[in-house]
């Protein structure tokens, strides 16, 4: 059933792209929209979404280390899945089966960005399979180029990169997720992308989330070399 209200609502860039996803979900008649912050070394955040359900099935992507999303980021291309249940879906067996659990049926991903640099993905969800029309398709990507000029308007160069102070917040929602893999990084000698995958492997297999296995590492309830090698 799809939502009527954006949920939560606020100010400022957090507001805005809360806001923008409400309004995307409405026009599309959507199940749920959500905003993800993304970057090439791993780091991802949900930064906001039109409910809880797209919330923490966007999360699952971060999580599970697959998903359109993260396609559409690494291709800089719209990603298109109108059931998850087979065809293009397959590529994501754990996604899709995760989204599913969680009510969603179809999953269409638009890439957030400034010519060659990929700030984010827009992904939207559907409860029902479903083809997007070109109408549609055309909706959507307008709507990611609305959330792009959002973005652009709350950063300045700092350092020779962009930031704002409430960007940087948005960005700081995972630092536990962050500080553990390199402390996994230290530990079992390997590079951060690998020490990412050790921590969701565990995660999975002790039926845990990634945020819950980061936090035991932080706080020292998991040791990686006894119980991630």
């Amino acid at each position: 059933m799809v939502e009527r209200q954006p949920w939560p609502d606020g100010r400022g860039l957090a507001g805005g792209l809360t806001r923008v996803c409400g309004a995307t979900r409405q026009a599309l008649r959507l199940a749920g929209t959500a905003v993800t912050l993304m970057s090439k070394d791993g780091h991802q955040v949900v930064a906001a979404a039109s409910g809880e359900q797209a919330h923490a099935v966007a999360g699952l992507e971060f999580d599970l280390g697959e998903g359109p999303s993260h396609e559409a980021f690494s291709q800089g291309r719209p990603v298109l899945v109108p059931d998850l249940v087979g065809g293009t879906a397959a590529s994501w067996p754990g996604f899709s089966t995760a989204a599913g659990e969680k009510g969603i049926a179809a999953a269409y991903a638009f890439p957030v960005r400034v010519g060659a640099s990929r700030l984010g993905v827009l992904s939207m969800y559907a409860d029902q399979p479903r083809v997007l029309d070109a109408t549609e398709r055309g909706c959507a990507a307008v709507f990611a180029e609305i959330t792009t000029g959002l973005l652009l308007d709350n950063i300045a160069p700092v350092d020779g990169g962009v930031v704002s102070e409430e960007l940087a917040s948005i960005l700081d929602q995972r630092t536990e997720v962050f500080q553990a893999q390199g402390m996994v990084m230290v530990a079992l000698d390997v590079d951060l992308a690998s020490a990412l995958a050790r921590m969701r492997a565990h995660a999975f297999a002790v039926g845990q989330s990634l945020d819950h296995v980061a936090l035991d590492i932080v706080e020292g309830r998991l040791n990686p070399q006894a119980e991630m090698t």
